[in-house]
């Protein structure tokens, strides 16, 4: 007799008639003439493929039950093999088929004094205006707009194990259990929690906290927690699940609508406020020069005060017993305006926490700030090694100097030439040297590269649509979302191709 036969007379006998069978090798076998596998149960597939490859390494769990749509599914070892079997059981049988919980411990992420209460299961943490069927989301407020739309897992377990993933983000995940910047999280390992834990997902610093009493309603009560905690070593990779929700994210219908419609930035290290360098790069004179072309997008006001100069004009026809005080005055007020201008409005981008402090903590020494827009920002400073990021994309085109930490977090009263400490970029398909880079950012036309110019992004997936339309509008052009209003038409294959032009300031070339 197989096994598959074994397993089917087992769950007969228990009165299961309706069920499927999972081999370690992936064959799924059903049993019962009226069950269909639906689209949304991929999930539950998913899961119990996951815990076959734990079995088959041996793990010591022998038993996992998830429910999904009011539906049970029971996964468990048979003979000792990898073999696992769902379970699709009428309520009655729940109380049979889930095992005791070990635990009522309910935790939250607290942010900001605001509560994201977590579900038992699996609670998809990141930035995301589209619902997902079967996915208890927690939609973070990212001010950076630096979480990535799918940015880490919380897995609660029923017996109050909390273990953590990233999702590979563009930003990261930090975790820490003291005072201090903590780890960056590799993508797809889980690493435990404990109450009182510092994370940090992108921009959002959150603690990891007990709730005190039961867990209220939760947040997004319309999307209930439907998958399973799996307990899953740090070193176990949940490439099946990913996939999976990657999957549920393109296929799932809107239910509702979003309550983020301008948050809509992408999954990367993003945006601050204010500013202009004294180093003369494309991005300062952008501000001296009214006459050039408008742009569509609202320019930056002129950091150096015009009204001194203005006055100096009209006085220097004053007699010549007050001209020499009239000079003294003009120079004084020449010298605070360049100086005003060489404050640094920096722009931070893909650096951990600990970085983060140490640049912000000189820029204030520099009597600078930390901005949020890279718009108003006249410096962006990158962590090593430098990442394609829209803010990245967006300062070359705006002719804003892109530098390293190293450069900021010196020793020196003042800030070298930002031109001699351009940092070079190299991505899986393109290499941009620091000379290319600073040749398109020093420019001779001040203006955005983009400016002036239309592109249609109708075509382009959800997932691509929003980080397209916000560096194509910070980078200067006007973004048509409509098929049929014009402009120039981009695809998701296009797009890689606008970005390298960009860097390469050859936005001609694709147009």
């Amino acid at each position: 007799m197989s096994q598959l036969s074994i397993v089917k007379d087992q769950l007969l006998s228990k009165g299961i008639n309706h069920f499927v069978v999972l081999s370690s090798s992936g064959q799924v076998v059903e049993y019962s003439g009226d069950f269909e596998i639906k689209e949304k149960q991929v999930l539950a597939y998913a899961i119990i493929q996951q815990c076959s490859a734990l079995f088959a390494k041996g793990e010591s769990m022998k038993r996992v039950t998830m429910k999904f749509d009011d539906v049970l599914y029971v996964a468990t070892t048979v003979q000792d093999s990898a073999m696992v079997y769902g379970v699709v059981a009428k309520p009655a049988l729940a109380s049979s088929l889930i095992p005791p919980s070990m635990s009522t411990t309910a935790y939250a992420l607290v942010a900001n004094e605001r509560q994201y209460p977590l579900q038992v299961g699996k609670n998809v943490v990141g930035r995301s205006s589209v619902p997902v069927e079967g996915v208890s989301f927690i939609n973070l407020e990212s001010p950076l707009a630096a979480i990535s739309r799918m940015q880490a897992f919380v897995d609660i377990g029923a017996n109050g194990d909390a273990w953590i993933s990233d999702c590979n983000s563009t930003n990261g995940t930090f975790l820490s259990i003291r005072p201090g910047p903590g780890i960056r999280l590799e993508a797809n390992r889980y690493y435990q929690l404990s109450p009182g834990c510092r994370i940090v997902f992108g921009d959002v610093v959150c603690t990891f906290e007990t709730l005190s009493e039961a867990l209220q309603a939760p947040e997004h009560p319309e999307h209930p927690l439907t998958s399973l905690s799996l307990p899953t070593r740090k070193t176990e990779s949940l490439g099946v699940i990913d996939a999976f929700t990657d999957s549920a994210a393109k296929t799932t219908p809107l239910r509702h609508p979003s309550k983020q419609a301008n948050a809509h930035r992408s999954n990367v290290p993003y945006l601050d406020e204010s500013g202009s360098l004294s180093r003369e790069p494309a991005a300062l004179r952008e501000t001296v020069s009214t006459t050039k072309k408008a742009p569509r997008r609202e320019r930056r006001e002129p950091t150096a005060p015009s009204p001194p100069l203005k006055r100096t004009k009209v006085e220097s026809a004053a007699p010549s017993s007050s001209l020499k005080v009239e000079t003294a005055a003009t120079a004084k007020a020449t010298t605070a305006a360049r100086a005003h201008a060489a404050r640094p409005h920096v722009c931070l981008t893909g650096m951990d926490s600990d970085e983060r402090a140490a640049v912000t903590k000189r820029v204030r020494e520099l009597k600078g700030r930390v901005v949020d827009d890279i718009t108003k920002a006249n410096l962006l400073v990158v962590a090593a090694p430098p990442v394609r990021t829209p803010k990245f994309i967006v300062a070359v085109a705006r002719g804003i100097p892109v530098v390293s930490v190293d450069y900021i977090c010196n020793r020196r009263a003042a800030l070298d030439d930002a031109r001699h400490h351009i940092v070079g970029l190299k991505t899986d398909q393109h290499t941009y040297t620091a000379a290319e880079l600073k040749k398109v950012i020093y420019r001779k036309d001040a203006s955005p590269l983009l400016q002036g110019v239309s592109f249609n992004i109708a075509a382009l997936s959800t997932k691509t649509k929003s980080v397209a339309a916000e560096i194509i509008s910070s980078s200067g052009g006007e973004v048509v979302s409509t098929k049929k209003g014009g402009g120039t038409a981009l695809t998701d294959e296009q797009l890689d191709k606008l970005y390298d032009s960009i860097l390469r300031g050859k936005v001609s070339d694709v147009l």
